[in-house]
């Protein structure tokens, strides 16, 4: 808009709408999706309007220009409505098609319950590091297909959170505090039956035994 627009600080270059709507059309040229088109135009809307509240000195605008360009700005965002709703729906069914099932999740579960169970008996008995990968990977799976939490959730878990879950009924809490969420949402949860919680509550013991355990702080480690 400012290219060959005369003096910058004078603002005049703002009054073209017909290369306002060209600039909007050359982003779609450009392959830039609808909601950052969108966003690009509430940018401006919200600049306009500042604009409009306190002019610089220099703004040769008058008031009723600054209306006509604000009026206008707000005509392009409500002509967008419907492309970023199409937007959006598109996204949402790609998105929906990568779901995993419910029935996969719930085989998950079954399954991964029963080989942690076999599992873990079989690392007391061997302390064989490849067991312990073994028991990580199975234990993860378990957890991730009930609350999908990402991979950092469970590798920044350490001893102590699980060591200090809080414990309702039969029910334990564990609370994770270092992942990439942390700040919006606060610590991730996960909540373990008595059975389930058993299953740290084994590893931990005999976490001194294994290659890297004296020192490890994080439940998930290894060398």
């Amino acid at each position: 808009m400012a290219q060959a627009g005369g003096k910058l600080q004078t603002l005049d270059f703002l009054n073209d709408k017909e290369r306002m709507r060209r600039w909007v059309k050359t982003l779609r040229t450009m392959a830039i999706r609808e909601t950052t088109i969108n966003h690009y135009l509430k940018n401006i809307a919200q600049f306009m309007d500042y604009v409009a509240a306190t002019p610089p000195l220099s703004c040769r605008l008058s008031k009723r220009v600054l209306l006509s360009i604000r009026r206008e700005v707000r005509m392009m965002l409500q002509c967008m409505n419907r492309p970023v709703t199409l937007h959006q729906m598109t996204v949402k069914r790609a998105k929906d098609g990568q779901l995993i099932s419910k029935a996969l999740l719930k085989k998950c579960r079954e399954e991964a319950r029963q080989k942690i169970a076999q599992i873990i008996d079989e690392l007391e008995n061997t302390k064989a590091q490849k067991t312990q990968f073994r028991f990580y990977g199975y234990l993860t799976a378990f957890l991730a297909s009930i609350y999908g939490h990402r991979c950092g959730v469970f590798q920044n878990m350490t001893i102590d959170e699980v060591r200090n879950a809080t414990k309702t009924s039969n029910t334990y809490l564990i609370n994770v505090n270092l992942h990439k969420t942390n700040q919006a949402f606060g610590p991730a949860e996960i909540a373990l039956s008595a059975e389930e919680y058993s299953w740290f509550d084994r590893f931990r013991a005999m976490r001194k035994e294994l290659v890297g355990g004296v020192e490890a702080k994080l439940v998930f480690f290894y060398i």
